[in-house]
């Protein structure tokens, strides 16, 4: 079996972790999820669309009763292995909906708890969805080709969820760091969910694990003079302050966005004004077949 699934899979209750291990070595490499969903049938997103696992161990696109159902107890199982059965050492990730264990990032499902308007809590958990983390060597050499030839500014990863975006980062910054196309570069990652450096994937990167991504790039700026700096998911008018300190520092920034298009990105409240200011003139639009478009005219 893959191992990458293989480690994902061992968070799951024993029932459910035997049965992923019956998937062929071909089956399990082109697993990109794997879905708890209280009530219904053990569910993976694979290269072919979504499939429902059967107790001998195939892939269904449809619900059969040889699929395997999974339980509010299954659910819940799952959950606290995440956590290292310690659910309060996890509170604030619980807060925000996921859980990253081992930089194998899980989104959960379930009854979120509001005090005073805000977000207090989790419970009742209804749903899992474990994201396959694998390293993709190789995948942004277009892109890092493309920094090299426009040697200022900021690069901008735009898809839509699941389209490989944290993958293309990760390989960005391991590229600039280990000089794949170019010199060796000074690089810091700001890991807010410590899923880019998972496995210690960038151990030639400053790595800012666990840091609010704001707070993380005024620090790195001020104390780990990078020359590049690189964060997963800008989505805060917060970060966006940050992020025009950072390139008015002269830091080259590379950042995701949750938009399918530059043009999408240039819509959304918190990028549009440093997008309108040509501030990032490389950009990557990535496809839920994550195929990659790479756009190097003005992006304002």
């Amino acid at each position: 079996m893959d191992e990458a699934v293989k480690k994902a899979a061992a968070y799951l209750p024993n029932n459910l972790e035997n049965a992923v291990a019956r998937l062929s070595d071909e089956q399990s490499r082109t697993v990109r999820e794997i879905r708890l969903r209280a009530g219904t049938a053990l569910a993976v997103s694979a290269d072919a669309g979504v499939r429902f696992l059967t107790k001998d161990g195939q892939l269904s696109a449809v619900k059969t009763p040889a699929c395997i159902e999974v339980t509010a107890a299954d659910v819940e199982d799952c959950v606290r292995r995440l956590c290292g059965f310690a659910l309060h050492a996890h509170e604030e990730e619980l807060r925000r909906g996921f859980v990253t264990a081992d930089g194998c990032r899980a989104g959960i499902g379930g009854t979120v708890v509001f005090a005073a308007g805000q977000p207090l809590s989790m419970r009742n958990f209804t749903s899992v969805c474990l994201r396959i983390a694998r390293l993709h060597v190789g995948i942004a050499d277009p892109l890092l080709d493309a920094i090299g030839r426009v040697p200022t500014g900021g690069v901008l990863v735009c898809g839509a969820p699941s389209s490989g975006k944290t993958s293309l980062l990760r390989d960005v910054a391991q590229g600039l760091s280990d000089g794949r196309l170019g010199p060796r570069a000074n690089v810091a990652v700001v890991d807010e969910r410590s899923e880019l450096a998972f496995c210690g994937a960038l151990r030639d990167c400053d790595v800012l694990t666990g840091c609010d991504k704001a707070e993380g790039i005024f620090r790195a700026v001020r104390c780990l003079s990078p020359e590049f700096l690189v964060f997963d998911e800008w989505t805060s008018e917060r970060e966006s302050q940050a992020v025009s300190y950072a390139l008015s520092s002269g830091v080259r920034v590379v950042t995701s966005v949750h938009a399918p298009s530059v043009a999408a990105a240039r819509s959304r409240a918190e990028t549009a004004g440093i997008l309108a200011a040509n501030r990032f003139p490389v950009a990557a639009e990535l496809s839920r077949d994550h195929r990659c478009r790479i756009v190097t005219e003005d992006c304002g």
